[in-house]
């Protein structure tokens, strides 16, 4: 089936494949559930911080997650930041 999608409709295949970012899926939330960036205050915290986090100048605490994920029903993957999940590691000197 996979085959079959990326074969007759590959422009639809590639968006679904492609990760959204946190702010981008809280937006397309608001929109479905008719909501303003006020309206986000319960899960996100004050109006400064629900502007910064939609500005992408703040990234997401742990309990925003949680909180935006039981009240909107957005994805935990969706909420998670693509860049923060990927590890990253130094090296250590060897003594």
């Amino acid at each position: 089936v996979e085959d079959y999608e990326r074969r007759m409709c590959p422009e639809v295949y590639e968006e679904i494949q492609t990760p959204v970012s946190p702010v981008e899926a809280i937006a397309w939330a608001m929109d479905k559930q008719g909501l303003k960036q006020k309206d986000l205050c319960p899960y996100i915290g004050s109006e400064p911080l629900v502007s910064a986090v939609m500005k992408g100048t703040r990234a997401l605490s742990k309990s925003m997650i949680v909180r935006l994920h039981e009240g909107l029903g957005i994805a935990y993957e969706d909420l998670l930041s693509h860049e923060a999940a990927k590890t990253t590691y130094r090296k250590v000197a060897m003594l």
